[in-house]
């Protein structure tokens, strides 16, 4: 059982970059599976923007699921 996510970035009514993500639930890990920022909103901090809350939501499904960290 997997908790997969996406997550799009919009500056300005443009996509400026997306992320997809998951939660494996029987592992107990997290894993980015695409990642991308568009040329012209590289450089702006969108893309750690996009990893942290990748990472945060994955760290808040664990702990939803009862494992203290993922």
């Amino acid at each position: 059982y997997t908790n997969l996510r996406v997550d799009v970035l919009y500056d300005s009514g443009k996509m400026g970059g997306g992320i997809v993500y998951e939660y494996y639930q029987k592992a107990g890990c997290g894993l980015i599976d695409y990642f991308c920022v568009a040329t012209e909103h590289r450089n702006k901090g969108y893309g750690a923007l996009l990893v942290r809350a990748a990472e945060r939501e994955i760290h808040e499904i664990a702990l939803r699921l009862g494992r203290p960290y993922a």
